[in-house]
């Protein structure tokens, strides 16, 4: 029941961003989780990572999907490991599909339900090389 509910976090998630909701997105994360994002600091706070996911909103991140391939939990704190994929639709740039891996660190709220502590996350792309 448990893995169930971790990979329900993920997907229900997803659902919310790709409707465009990111307030509601951003509710399955700890008022104190950290997200790091590749590329940049580390992100802290359920505040300063709605406002990022607005921006990448904003840039074009119009669909993200995830695909579970292991869950564990152990009392309070629970992970999932797996599969990212981010459609990225531009403005007046070419669209784009990014496949990547991620992971989570959840934990158990006092009222029952698990939200995301730690967010990481990177792609399958290869780095850009300077010139």
């Amino acid at each position: 029941m448990a893995k169930q509910q971790i990979g329900d976090v993920t997907q229900r998630y997803a659902e919310a961003f790709n409707r465009g909701d990111v307030a509601a997105a951003v509710e399955f994360y700890t008022e104190d989780a950290t997200f790091l994002h590749p590329n940049t600091e580390i992100i802290s706070g359920k505040r300063a990572i709605k406002e990022f996911f607005e921006t990448g909103r904003a840039f074009g991140l119009s669909k993200i999907s995830f695909k579970g391939v292991e869950a564990g939990y152990d009392g309070n704190l629970a992970y999932e490991r797996g599969i990212v994929i981010m459609d990225i639709e531009p403005e007046g740039g070419q669209a784009m599909t990014d496949t990547g891996k991620y992971l989570v660190v959840m934990k158990r709220q006092a009222d029952g339900p698990w939200k995301v502590a730690v967010d990481i996350w990177n792609s399958d792309l290869p780095q850009p090389v300077q010139k």
